[in-house]
């Protein structure tokens, strides 16, 4: 059996030290993703990308899994404000970001107008952040169920607080949360310290703010990927023992 593993840098392992570069099979076998599969017997695949957005993330799971049979899936949700497109001049998929956005100008980066009027308009809309990246989630979910495909979801950074404020609000966020089936997440205990997240926490936020070495671009190094596998185990075996 095989696990294909979506994500974003953490799942790739960017600047992990077997993390070879950033193109096909550059990726690092130290992510807790890696480490999950090796430690339950596991073939494994890594179809993540560094800056991946969520709907990323779905497409690039539906397509390894429709090349494959017998499997399981690991999906580590990231950032709601990433979005991708499928640019008519070069036919190829891009993620833009709220980063990009800020870079624009300096970088001189490619759709620079678009990215620009795209975010001004829509991007950095709390409405539309929370309502894509839950759809994209919920279009991943049925599809492994649908398909009866073990799957374990978790997340870099838990956005969902922003979801739940919105969900009491409005009936369309609410119709998607609501459909999501949460015993198939993993989500990092939550500090006590009051100055730090206090919600159930993703990867990066649990491993920042429990003094974890971070790298110099703020990728945690391997010891947050070695416990997180650790403290992921249980849940991981009982979600991809489920068949829906």
């Amino acid at each position: 059996m095989r696990l294909i593993a979506g994500g974003d840098s953490f799942v790739w392992g960017s600047e992990l030290k077997d993390h070879k570069h950033g193109g096909p099979n550059g990726h690092s076998l130290s992510t807790f993703a890696a480490l999950l599969a090796a430690n339950h017997g596991l073939e494994y695949r890594c179809v993540a990308i560094p800056g991946s957005g969520n709907d990323s993330i779905a497409r690039q799971i539906i397509t390894a899994c429709s090349e494959s049979s017998d499997i399981v899936v690991l999906a580590s949700w990231t950032w709601s404000a990433r979005y991708e497109f499928r640019f008519m001049h070069d036919d190829k998929w891009e993620t833009i970001s709220a980063r990009q956005y800020e870079m624009c100008d300096k970088l001189k980066l490619p759709h620079s107008d678009f990215i620009k009027h795209f975010f001004q308009s829509v991007g950095f809309s709390d409405y539309w952040e929370t309502y894509n990246s839950l759809r994209e989630i919920l279009r991943l979910q049925d599809y492994l169920k649908l398909r009866k495909i073990p799957y374990f979801f978790t997340i870099s950074d838990n956005w969902f607080e922003k979801a739940h404020s919105i969900k009491h609000q409005d009936v369309e966020i609410k119709a998607l949360y609501s459909e999501i089936d949460w015993n198939r997440w993993y989500f990092f205990p939550p500090s006590t310290n009051d100055s730090k997240t206090t919600d159930p926490r993703g990867f990066f936020q649990w491993a920042a703010e429990e003094g974890y070495e971070l790298a110099p671009q703020a990728h945690p190094r391997e010891k947050a990927h070695i416990d997180a596998a650790q403290m992921m185990s249980d849940r991981f075996l009982t979600a991809i023992n489920e068949r829906s």
